[in-house]
Formats: structure tokens, C-alpha cells, sequence
């Protein structure tokens, strides 16, 4: 697909291996992490092109979370059940468990085109 890196930050060491190699299975480079203050998610903040994170990885560490947004780094969260997402976020919510091309999709969605991501202020 191409050599855009996908920063992925999921507590859950099963479903972390599972994201990364649906991911990698596409040609994406993946840097794992397992929370968002984990020192991977500081190096690949400054060459991600996406994110993945689970919603356990938030859930008591919502200042980390704002840092990611305010990066504007487009955001896949993964969540157990659908929630409303403020239209002015890069962010785009699939639906645990995670099912056929659901996360692909969402994260491909959210690449930008090769040479277009803005720079990191």
C-alpha cells in the first residue's frame, strides 16, 4: 500500500498484535504502543501519518488523548459501542470486536495523500 507509519496504542496485548498485523498485513509500517504516554507514542508522533487507539487507553488518561488530538494527527478509535464523534475531529470510531476490513478501511480513510501531511507545529 504504501510506507505511511500507523502509530497503534492498545492496553491489550492480544488485541494490539491483532491490529498490527492487520495493518502490516496492508504494507503499512506499525509502531505499538500499549498507553499514550508509552515513549513509541512520543517518537511517532513526528512521523505518523494515523493513529489507532483503543478507548481503554483514554479512559483515565484524557489529557494524553487531547495532546494526540491537538497534533492533528487523524485518530481511528476503537470503541465497544458507537459514539458520536464531533464533526471538527480527525477522528473516525470502529466498533470492537473488530470485524472483516472495518479497521483497514477506516485507517486507509484516514491517510493523507502521499506527501500532503501537514507539518507538525
Amino acid at each position: 500500500m504504501s510506507n505511511h507509519e500507523v502509530l497503534v496504542v492498545v492496553p491489550d496485548a492480544e488485541l494490539q498484535r491483532s491490529v498490527a498485523f492487520a495493518l502490516e498485513a496492508e504494507g503499512l509500517n506499525v509502531v505499538v504502543a500499549s498507553q499514550l504516554s508509552d515513549w513509541n507514542v512520543c517518537r511517532a508522533l513526528c512521523s505518523a501519518a494515523c493513529s489507532v487507539v483503543d478507548e481503554c487507553a483514554i479512559a483515565e488518561r484524557k489529557d494524553d488523548f487531547q495532546r494526540l488530538l491537538e497534533r492533528r494527527l487523524p485518530v481511528v478509535l476503537l470503541v465497544d459501542a458507537p459514539k458520536d464523534v464531533p464533526a471538527d475531529l480527525e477522528l473516525r470510531s470502529v466498533v470492537k470486536p473488530l470485524l472483516g476490513r472495518q479497521l483497514v478501511d477506516a485507517v486507509v480513510r484516514s491517510l493523507p495523500a502521499v506527501g500532503a501531511r501537514p507539518a507538525i507545529t
